[in-house]
């Protein structure tokens, strides 16, 4: 009977390796990735702090105005980011640690020390500790207050909770739907993983795929509100299941096809990308939108994950402040938005307008204020509490078998 051995963090559990298969392996740090999820969250950021200026925007003139919005809207896209990179990270994770003798225990600790502890603590104290110090007596707030059950659960994106109100114009609490599909895919994921092999495992993520492009269909079909189809766990899971296709196929003798074709797919990923901006909104159009979106990013993430040093997109990416926002991007997403209402009528970007005597000016004040506040806040966190939580994860190493 084989005993189990401790692991080092930083060490493979596979046989030696080269090339792809031995940066890819458990415990490498790729720093680029570190950029590329500073690049999501920046783009979710700055999307949600344009939005509060969309009057401004408007106001630069009618045909500017209204392509410079669109253009901001398109930040939301970046939790398609979160999401490939998710998809890609954990299944490599999962698949590089499957034959660890604590597979499941240590997989779902070390997320628990990454993900809860932040989150129930935010829920704590905005919606336990902080209505015994201030008024919370609106009607919006009462009903953020008393579904916060469905926060608590990760449940918010599943209907019909979906239409709950977890915003109350100070704080909000409606970005947390991303979390809670993440949520989602990390229960279920390892099971998935560990049941199918690598070949069957790669078919499941292209099934996964076109089932969720069925399921928003379907959903569409029988009218149900943008809203649920945008959030819901079944509609958005293609791109976690793209990014963990990806994670495979970096691990397979398909990698160097993947790796020459994925700019020719960027570059048509791309176009489309484009003309969906361009078009008037449409049904059939929208089902397949997440998804073109999210083969994008893949491609974007294997030419990150392939970029040498001194090339182009190396230096991008590893910018010291974009990598450290990809460090501290947890908090960034949790924090940005919680708090932007309130800060918001604190200083409203029209104050900052009469300030500046510009429209352009104010928007870029009010978005510098706010990614400030929103650093130092997620700062905070990192150095305080989650840097040192994170430590205990050496207490969970994966065991060889």
């Amino acid at each position: 009977m084989s005993t189990a051995t401790r692991l080092p963090l930083e060490a493979s559990l596979e046989s030696p390796t080269t090339g792809m298969d031995s940066l890819l392996s458990f415990g490498r740090h790729i720093p680029a990735l570190d950029g590329l999820r500073g690049i999501a969250v920046l783009m979710v950021m700055f999307g949600h702090f344009l939005a509060v200026c969309k009057t401004e925007i408007l106001a630069i003139g009618p045909s500017i105005g209204l392509l410079a919005f669109k253009l901001a809207s398109q930040g939301a896209h970046g939790v398609d980011l979160f999401f490939v990179l998710s998809g890609f990270l954990i299944t490599g994770i999962l698949v590089d640690t499957k034959q660890s003798s604590n597979y499941f225990t240590a997989f779902y600790a070390r997320r628990f020390l990454r993900i809860f502890p932040i989150y129930y603590l935010t829920l704590l104290g905005i919606l336990v500790v902080l209505p015994k110090f201030l008024s919370f007596s609106s009607a919006a707030s009462q009903s953020m207050i008393g579904n916060q059950a469905y926060l608590w659960c990760y449940a918010i994106n599943i209907p019909p909770f979906s239409h709950l109100r977890f915003f109350d114009g100070n704080l909000n609490f409606v970005h947390f739907w991303s979390l809670a599909v993440e949520e989602h895919f990390y229960i279920f994921w390892p099971l998935i993983v560990y049941i199918l092999p690598k070949r069957m495992l790669a078919l499941g993520c292209c099934i996964i795929v076109m089932a969720a492009i069925v399921f928003r269909s379907v959903l569409a079909t029988v009218n149900a509100d943008g809203w649920t189809i945008a959030t819901f766990t079944l509609c958005r899971v293609d791109s976690l299941a793209i990014g963990g296709l990806v994670a495979i196929l970096l691990r397979s003798n398909w990698q160097a096809l993947t790796t020459t074709i994925c700019k020719p797919i960027l570059a048509v990923s791309g176009i489309l990308f484009v003309l969906m901006m361009a078009r008037p909104s449409s049904r059939m159009s929208n089902d397949l939108d997440s998804t073109i979106i999210a083969i994008f990013f893949a491609s974007v993430l294997i030419i990150a994950v392939h970029s040498t040093r001194g090339s182009l997109a190396w230096r991008v990416l590893n910018l010291k402040g974009l990598r450290y926002a990809g460090q501290i991007s947890y908090g960034l997403y949790i924090f940005h938005f919680l708090f932007l209402g309130a800060f918001s009528h604190i200083l409203p970007p029209s104050q900052l307008k009469i300030w500046t005597s510009s429209n352009i000016l104010a928007i870029g004040c009010f978005c510098l204020l706010a990614t400030a506040l929103s650093f130092l806040v997620a700062s905070l966190s990192w150095f305080a509490f989650e840097k040192q939580l994170l430590k205990l994860k050496r207490r969970f190493e994966y065991q060889r078998t």
